[in-house]
């Protein structure tokens, strides 16, 4: 054997000969006016098995040694066996208040660290919330705030969140300031709803009344107002926001449908184009596709995923209160034959839609290519893509499309 291992054994074995006690933190609650047990492991080196300590209490961690306090019924420790041992605390169902302790176990001259003994009040729940305000009527363009009763007086946390059942006629402001913005003319279900508690909650209708901005198919996200729907047959808009509208080619004014297979009548579209002509554009008048640097400008608007959160639609909410703009996940079409797909009944959420730039970032070696795909908005459960070849897809599919205000 080696100087150095030897000298190595030795000292593992003086380290393991040195006695040591340490107890761990507390295990179960005590609770103002209630009974209860905690548990506290000891763990020991070089203690003997059946050895039996005794508890101290202290009033902090530095502290000096007190009395144990009032509402411990008893305080007990195992004899040591295989180097484990417990404590075991008991409290008085009625005696206590808010308060923290310290112990530590002593067995012969080997004293352990101080564990923290913490007694704390109960939990009080929030048992009822009511929306108190009567003015629940706001103008276009204006704010109201609403304010809410929340029951029992003594909860420890009494803070809601508001909600917006269709954030297109009214928005509310994130958190527990119950700002609600008017976007446009009708009535809207506004919710508060409990932070500790989601099933306690209440709701009221709220009307906006005023002129509808773009008569009420478009929001302001940046410097860009984007429809609030997706386009449906040439030159209209799909009824509902959740709605998935219909599907066209790049620069193609035909209409797909976003539902059934096979794509009957279905023919492979060979586009070139650099251009989204006006004529083929199938966004209604005074609207027009997106560009690629307007799709930015959404994105960087901030957004976030919304998996059930527009009347059970999946998608993704981009912008900031007050003015958000909801996409849904819609199926899409292959640019070979026209088939489905699904990703509406899809747990993973995707969406695709088109802009009115081509893929041409590039450069020569790849014109080819890159001159049958057009950039488009992607989003899935990670994010929204942004740069790389995820950036663009192939002009012959057919994906939803959302326009902007000329």
């Amino acid at each position: 054997m080696t100087v150095a291992a030897f000298m190595l054994m030795a000292l593992e074995c003086t380290q393991d000969s040195i006695e040591s006690i340490a107890v761990g933190f507390q295990t179960g609650a005590f609770i103002t006016g209630v009974s209860g047990t905690a548990t506290f492991t000891v763990t020991t080196r070089a203690i003997p098995d059946g050895a039996v300590g005794t508890i101290s209490w202290y009033s902090s961690q530095q502290g000096a040694q007190i009395e144990t306090p009032h509402w411990v019924t008893s305080a007990t420790i195992t004899p040591i066996s295989k180097n484990k041992g417990m404590v075991t605390i008991t409290k008085h169902e009625t005696e206590g208040w808010v308060s923290t302790h310290y112990i530590a176990v002593t067995i012969g001259e080997t004293v352990s660290n101080r564990a923290k003994v913490s007694l704390t009040q109960p939990t009080i729940h929030v048992s009822k919330v009511t929306i108190i305000s009567t003015n629940l009527t706001v103008n276009v363009g204006e704010s109201i705030t609403l304010e809410v009763d929340v029951l029992p007086e003594n909860a420890q946390n009494k803070k809601v969140s508001w909600s917006s059942d269709d954030p297109y006629i009214a928005s509310a402001a994130p958190g527990n300031s119950g700002e609600i913005f008017g976007i446009s003319a009708g009535t809207v279900r506004i919710r508060a709803t409990s932070n500790s508690d989601t099933n306690v909650r209440d709701f009221v209708y709220v009307t906006v009344v005023g002129e509808n901005t773009y008569g009420g198919w478009g929001v302001p996200i940046g410097n860009t107002t984007w429809a609030t729907r997706n386009v449906d047959s040439f030159g209209t808009f799909a009824v509902h926001p959740y709605d998935p509208g219909k599907l066209y080619q790049w620069n193609n004014p035909k209409a797909w449908p976003a539902t059934g297979n096979p794509a009957v009548g279905w023919i492979p579209f060979d586009n070139s184009s650099l251009i989204w002509e006006p004529e083929n554009d199938p966004c209604p008048e005074g609207w027009r596709i997106p560009t690629y640097l307007e799709k930015k400008e959404l994105v960087a608007s901030g957004h976030e995923k919304t998996p059930l959160g527009f009347y059970g639609v999946r998608g993704r909410t981009f912008g900031a209160y007050p003015y958000t703009v909801f996409f849904p996940v819609v199926n899409i079409r292959d640019h070979v034959d026209g088939s489905l797909f699904e990703y509406v009944d899809n747990s993973n959420e995707h969406g695709y839609y088109w802009t009115s730039d081509v893929f041409t970032e590039y450069g020569e070696g790849y014109s080819e290519m890159y001159l049958s795909m057009a950039h488009i908005l992607l989003f899935h459960d990670y994010g929204v893509e942004e740069g790389g070849l995820y950036d663009g897809y192939i002009k012959g599919a057919a994906l939803p499309i959302r326009c902007v205000k000329k």
